[in-house]
């Protein structure tokens, strides 16, 4: 899902049996269908759209699983359509796939999000990375295994992303059950949790963290993670020193 400037929510998924292809679905805030938009996003496939981020010239950013690659492996791509229909590859991620992970790119979910600057930050599940992305596609640095201007991280997987105020990168990983946060130049400032189960009341462990959100309200800025396996949100205050 994701909201654009003027607050309508777009709505990814798998298709319906009508359609050729995963389409975007509109609401208002009030829910009312405001109807699909653009084109169908693909047309070859009973594939899904996992990850939905408008921007503000429009268009929609999507992250989409393509059938027909490699020998029947879906492609990985991020795309980017227009109410006009046009549609853009921004990056085509699966050739990285097979060097990288093993699990089913269907259970991969990734997301995405803009940081101040316009930048896309991008927590690519499928090969194991996060990307500091240029609007144009142009890849800024890699923080992975296989880091380009960043630092090497092992993640496991990768699930959601948030920014705080001050522009550091929080990304939930659920296979080592931890988040990581990465500054906006990819290098490694910590990794916070491990494996930890009901009786963890502390919250200094997680079991498979998925969902990242950063909320700020009158009395501070906080970081909320939803510990799946755990079946509860945690809630963190954000300090920061000078």
């Amino acid at each position: 899902m994701g909201f654009d400037a003027g607050e309508t929510l777009y709505v990814g998924g798998f298709p319906s049996t009508r359609d050729k292809g995963p389409v975007l679905q509109r609401y208002s805030l009030n829910g009312e269908p405001l109807g699909a938009f653009g084109p169908p996003v693909l047309y070859d496939g009973d594939t899904p759209v996992w990850a939905v981020l408008p921007d503000q010239d429009g268009g929609v950013y999507v992250r989409i699983v393509e059938s027909g690659y490699r020998k029947g492996w879906p492609a990985l791509t991020i795309k980017k359509v227009y109410p006009d229909g046009k549609m853009t590859n921004l990056l085509d991620l699966g050739n990285l796939y097979a060097v990288r992970t093993r699990f089913a790119p269907s259970e991969s979910i990734g997301n995405f999000v803009f940081d101040r600057e316009g930048y896309l930050i991008i927590a690519a599940s499928f090969h194991l990375s996060v990307q500091k992305v240029a609007p144009d596609g142009t890849v800024i640095w890699e923080a992975s295994q296989y880091p380009v201007r960043a630092d090497p991280v092992p993640f496991g997987a990768l699930r959601d992303v948030a920014i705080d105020s001050r522009g550091h990168i929080w990304v939930t990983d659920p296979r080592r059950h931890v988040i990581v946060c990465l500054p906006d130049t990819g290098k490694l400032l910590l990794t916070h949790g491990g494996f930890g189960g009901v009786d963890d009341l502390s919250g200094n462990a997680f079991d498979r963290p998925t969902g990242i959100a950063v909320v700020t309200t009158d009395q501070g800025e906080y970081l909320v993670v939803g510990d799946a396996g755990n079946h509860r949100f945690l809630k963190y205050r954000l300090d920061y020193a000078e």
